[in-house]
């Protein structure tokens, strides 16, 4: 709920979907019980577990939008974000990016950068760029964004850095925006916490991939 909670209410948010990953009955009840008053939240439930990237996906397929924001449910955003994003141009091959994510992941060094896959390899070994690859909380366009979609790998949590690879190769772009910022929370249960270390080799495969674009 707090990942939402500063936006509900602003006029520029049309709707809000949550995809529970099958999720126990019981919290799942929680979750439709303290989301049944608010008219601009869509709660779908899995039958089954689909696992962060294929869900993340769903939840991008189940929006009704043109535009979408796509939010990890343990971070959040506040109106300056959507300010932000309502000062750009929308245009549906680029991806908005932040340059922060409160506290720890700042990506300030890059911002007001373009990524290409003409310029990507060369920036892979800067500063952190490889991590904010794999941060995501964008804004994008979601028909674009779906065409690039590979459903038949497992990343794990190397899903935001694979599906930006794709994105890339298919010739599109990743505006860091100056300003962009939300607040990203790292705890011990979270996604990326629980399942870096299940297939370490995909990750290091998806940066090879990343330095021979052209």
């Amino acid at each position: 709920m707090r990942s939402f909670e500063h936006v509900l209410y602003d006029d520029r948010i049309w709707e809000i979907v949550i995809r529970d990953d099958a999720s126990d009955l019981p919290v799942y009840k929680q979750l439709e019980k303290a989301t049944g008053g608010m008219d601009k939240v869509r709660l779908i439930r899995n039958q089954q577990n689909v696992g962060c990237y294929l869900n993340k996906m769903a939840a991008i397929h189940s929006a009704k939008e043109d535009f979408c924001i796509i939010l990890d449910s343990d971070n959040f955003i506040s109106t300056s974000f959507l300010d932000k994003i309502f000062e750009q141009q929308w245009d549906e091959h680029t991806i908005l990016a932040p340059d922060m994510g409160e506290p720890a992941l700042n990506y300030k060094a890059f911002s007001g950068r373009v990524l290409t896959k003409e310029n990507i390899s060369g920036l892979l070994d800067t500063g952190n760029m490889a991590m904010a690859l794999n941060t995501m909380n964008y804004f994008v366009n979601r028909k674009q964004f779906l065409s690039v979609f590979d459903g038949s790998v497992e990343p794990w949590t190397s899903d935001s850095i694979f599906l930006n690879y794709c994105w890339l190769k298919a010739g599109n772009r990743i505006a860091i925006v100056d300003g962009l910022e939300y607040h990203h929370e790292i705890h011990s249960n979270s996604h990326y916490t629980l399942h870096n270390q299940k297939n370490p080799g995909f990750y290091n495969d998806v940066l090879m991939k990343l330095r021979y674009l052209r």
